[in-house]
């Protein structure tokens, strides 16, 4: 009978914890590293990085604007702005709607040694990466 009583209220507990469908869901954010260098070929000054996907990062002084390789950790993938705080866009107040002054490039986790290759060479200031989890 004691065992019994024991079981129902380790049941009951479990019953309680469980998520119901006013739960907010948890967000789909998870941590990577990214490795960038001022060389091709992971040469020069480097910057290993832990991000939270999602959230912008802007590149320190001593290599932002200066990058030639980068890549990130396996199942994340990121836009690289050529702004800082991942900007595309700014406005101006005698344009009354956004102007485009920037751009990204995105790159997979298995990166590019020569950004040069691909024109993006001393260009990124800022990036932002996403879980590529299930693709």
């Amino acid at each position: 009978m004691q065992f019994t009583a024991v079981l129902l209220a380790a049941v009951a507990t479990i019953a309680m914890a469980a998520p119901t469908a006013d739960a907010a869901p948890e967000p789909n954010t998870r941590s990577g590293v990214t490795y960038a260098c001022s060389d091709p070929n992971w040469g020069g000054q480097c910057s290993r990085q832990t991000v939270i996907t999602g959230q912008c990062y802007d590149f320190p002084a001593s290599i932002s604007g200066k990058i030639s390789s980068f890549r990130s950790d396996k199942h994340t993938m990121c836009n690289l702005y050529n702004l800082p705080s991942c900007y595309l866009y700014t406005t101006k107040a005698i344009v009354p709607l956004p102007v485009q002054q920037g751009d990204r490039m995105q790159i997979g986790w298995n990166g590019i040694v020569d950004l040069k290759k691909v024109e993006w060479a001393d260009k990124t200031k800022s990036m932002m990466c996403f879980s590529s989890y299930g693709s």
